[in-house]
């Protein structure tokens, strides 16, 4: 792994950013709720001993199911058009919480420190951002998301209204049950102190950075309206 910066507590979002935009410039932006989030791929979580023949029987099972039972629902999503490839069927259930061996970054510092401030409010976050040049996976590609054999960015096309809505972008890398070998890449760290999350989660509202406009569908108004009358789940 490359270099890791570690930034001081900020006070203020004016801090976030100045911070980012001094050592991190034009580059993907990852936020976590607690700094004990590594960069490790929702499916290869807790699988850390599994083999790479184990790993992708796992993760294959698990897009099968997605494709066969998410049919129904591909008019809403997805305007009623099926993914081209196996990347775009991971991009879309990755957005919708099924563990894939993509890890979710931004191109977006705001919505990054919104996923760094949304909950665990007794806990430092933390917003992870990426210098580099990143070889890149092409729309359309024939390849399969198993055939990998180092660290790609992934920019899928606008298969749900949630990648656009988040800025997203994607890595993958060979294997998803390992921490992101990010090479020669500079990460910075930016701590978020808990006792501010309320208050930059407000502040971000007021830029538009909300539930309801990253999850742009009823579930997102439904956490919203929790979050404004204060349900925590």
């Amino acid at each position: 792994m490359g270099l890791i910066l570690d930034a001081r507590d900020i006070n203020s979002i004016e801090d976030y950013l100045q911070g980012i935009e001094k050592y991190a410039p034009r580059t993907i932006y990852r936020g976590v709720a607690k700094t004990s989030y590594g960069l490790v791929a929702r499916v290869g979580r807790d699988r850390e001993n599994l083999d790479e023949d184990e790993m992708q029987r796992i993760e294959k099972d698990i897009i099968g199911d997605f494709k066969r039972m998410c049919i129904p629902y591909l008019s809403t999503e997805y305007l009623g058009r099926e993914p081209h490839n196996d990347f775009e069927w991971m991009a879309l259930a990755q957005h919708h919480g099924v563990p894939t061996r993509l890890l979710d970054w931004t191109s977006n510092l705001l919505v990054a420190l919104f996923f760094a401030v949304e909950k665990h409010q007794d806990e430092n976050g933390l917003v992870y951002a990426i210098n580099g040049e990143f070889s890149q996976i092409e729309l359309g590609t024939s390849k399969s998301p198993w055939e990998l054999q180092r660290m790609h960015l992934y920019s899928p096309r606008h298969i749900s209204q949630r990648v656009r809505a988040q800025s997203s972008l994607f890595t993958v890398q060979k294997h998803p049950n390992r921490r992101y070998d990010m090479g020669s890449k500079t990460i910075y760290k930016v701590n978020i102190p808990a006792h501010l999350k309320d208050e930059f989660a407000h502040r971000l509202r007021s830029f538009g950075i909300a539930y309801n406009n990253l999850f742009p569908n009823l579930d997102g108004i439904g956490k919203e309206l929790n979050h404004k009358y204060e349900v925590r789940s």
